[in-house]
């Protein structure tokens, strides 16, 4: 219900023309699947969220030194709730935004870094039953 204290902050929507550019530049790899998270659409690889959008920001998760690197060429810290950033996550620059290669080339280095990672273990589901007959 709007104006809920308890709903949250309410997350960005990112506009057709982002959502569009963002399904072009994501890697073209059979291990990439998209998939809605935080009402935006990212792309996951392993089970592991690998970039997405925030309202039309991008973001990826790369490594340390990829952070450092992208936050001093006007990156950031992904934090989809303010004041608390997401590990291994980065912003990309606004500038870069409209910019298709340069996308296409933090993507690829986001899913690079990812499949690096051991497969992340299925979920497992516990049962609700009452134990044995």
């Amino acid at each position: 219900m709007p104006g809920d204290p308890g709903a949250g902050p309410a997350m960005p929507k990112p506009t057709s023309a982002s959502v569009e550019r963002f399904r072009r530049v994501v890697p073209a790899n059979p291990a990439v699947s998209l998939r809605p998270m935080f009402g935006n659409l990212a792309a996951f690889a392993n089970g592991y969220l690998f970039a997405g959008l925030f309202g039309d920001d991008v973001f990826i998760r790369i490594d340390d030194a990829g952070q450092a690197a992208i936050t001093t060429l006007g990156g950031r810290p992904f934090a989809p709730m303010p004041g608390r950033p997401m590990r291994g996550y980065v912003v990309l620059p606004d500038a870069w935004s409209d910019d298709e290669s340069e996308l296409r080339i933090r993507l690829e280095a986001g899913l690079a870094y990812t499949l690096a990672l051991p497969p992340k273990p299925p979920k497992v589901k516990l049962s609700r039953g009452g134990g044995s007959s």
